[in-house]
């Protein structure tokens, strides 16, 4: 069966430019809307467009690291920044944290946290963000901001409804993997 739309998603398609099959349908998927083939039993979606993402975070961090590589394998552009260099304001690090509660501002793994130095739970908004401009280290890591949006931590869920996680290479649901018994993706089952 020849793939409605190309392996590469390179930009959006548009309903009047269809793919081979040339059936195509609009559903809703999450908070936007995406196209989908309607012939045969693969089914293809149209990505999104590739994001730009400011990724702060700190340089030597393991899970950092390899958050970093799941969000260039799904095709985005890291622009990856210290978060321990970083000069902080209240104003440029508040947005950060959203409507979250002050504890989850705050790295759990720092040791001036888990020593009880530094307790979270202690604290208001404003001394909250005058002890995490201090002392970055303290800050929940990773920073992501993608246009005017800022997030802090790395939430897959989140982060995949927002602006795909879906490896660019492939493109297809677990699901779809499973059906065609190749599953690359780390459940730790085989396929016979």
């Amino acid at each position: 069966m020849r793939a409605c739309w190309p392996r590469r998603w390179s930009r959006w398609r548009t309903p009047d430019r269809r793919g081979a099959c040339g059936k195509v349908r609009r559903i809703a998927r999450g908070k936007r809307e995406v196209w989908r083939c309607t012939m045969g039993s693969t089914q293809h979606y149209r990505r999104p467009p590739m994001a730009e993402v400011l990724f702060y975070a700190k340089p030597d961090d393991t899970a950092n690291a390899k958050q970093k590589t799941q969000l260039e394998a799904a095709g985005h552009t890291v622009i990856a920044r210290d978060l321990l260099s970083e000069p902080w304001t209240p104003e440029t690090l508040r947005p950060y944290f959203n409507d979250r509660p002050v504890e989850e501002w705050f790295n759990r793994f720092a040791p001036a946290v888990r020593s009880k130095a530094v307790v979270p739970a202690e604290l208001d908004e404003a001394a909250a963000i005058e002890v995490l401009i201090k002392d970055p280290d303290l800050i929940r890591r990773p920073l992501i901001q993608v246009g005017d949006r800022r997030e802090v931590g790395y939430d897959p869920t989140t982060l995949n409804a927002w602006i795909s996680l879906v490896p660019v290479s492939d493109g297809m649901s677990c699901e779809d993997k499973h059906a065609q018994g190749r599953c690359d993706h780390g459940h730790g089952h085989h396929h016979h």
